[in-house]
């Protein structure tokens, strides 16, 4: 086929994104960390709620009534408060509240954080209101850092490399830059892991650094760095693999280590 041919064939062709039609971060990224849900009965006593609550060291309990259905919550708070109010059975009906703090698994996350941090909890129901566990502050305090900590650790490999290259003069690394992005280049604060990378493949670049640390090895983390930074910038819902975050961490307690030595 020819190229002129090819060009052919692309016209008309959407450039489809890779994110499918709903990017947004949802409760089903949280999926994986759900435990089976512990329920207990609004007929049930008492000591069964505080025991299961106890053995698995959890702060409430979805109650449900016959064949499941979800009837409220019990939790230590509601338990001390119906205790304040003179509540003296042993009956978990006489402890539990009524309101149903739910949410399902195509809640965009961001509005399950603001609704978890108004109620400290939330129970998650799939598409057929059947109860698929709990999620609490911690739970979304976890996948928030596991969202963020990324984009902060580039942030502090960049700011140790640029410590690293502050030896450098502007005309020092003028001749490595591309002709058309020079005149938006004044400090080491205007360049991008690629201009990193460049100037520090170059041997007498390298040298003036003075590092007892290889240059090819070092030069390649690096750039594995830029390529992970990249996909970040164009963001992914489901995150980086645990691989590229362990390099993340990796390089960065690297530079670390370097810095504070140097």
């Amino acid at each position: 086929m020819s190229n002129q041919t090819s060009e052919n064939n692309k016209q008309g062709v959407l450039a489809s994104t890779k994110t499918g039609d709903a990017p947004t971060i949802k409760v089903s990224s949280l999926r994986g960390k759900l435990q089976s849900p512990v329920c207990v009965s609004l007929k049930g006593s008492l000591k069964e709620a505080v025991t299961t609550m106890l053995i698995h060291d959890y702060s409430q309990l979805p109650v449900v009534s016959k064949g499941k259905i979800l009837r409220g919550y019990i939790s230590w708070k509601s338990i001390v408060e119906a205790q304040m109010h003179g509540t003296e059975s042993g009956i978990i009906k006489d402890y539990y509240k009524s309101d149903k703090p739910t949410i399902n698994f195509d809640t965009p996350l961001l509005d399950a954080i603001h609704f978890v941090y108004q109620n400290e909890f939330s129970i998650v129901l799939d598409d057929n209101q059947h109860i698929c566990g709990i999620i609490t502050v911690t739970d979304i305090s976890q996948q928030y850092l596991k969202l963020t900590e990324p984009y902060l650790l580039i942030k502090e490999i960049e700011t140790y490399i640029r410590q690293l290259i502050n030896i450098f003069t502007l005309e020092d690394i003028l001749p490595f830059i591309k002709e058309e992005d020079r005149p938006n280049i004044t400090s080491i604060d205007d360049l991008n892991f690629g201009y990193y990378v460049r100037i520090l493949e170059n041997r007498d670049m390298w040298n003036k650094l003075s590092l007892n640390v290889d240059r090819t090895a070092f030069t390649n983390a690096l750039d594995e760095i830029r390529k992970i930074r990249n996909d970040l910038m164009h963001f992914r819902p489901e995150g980086i693999s645990s691989t590229r975050q362990a390099m993340l961490v990796n390089m960065e307690r690297y530079l670390s280590s370097m810095t504070h030595n140097g």
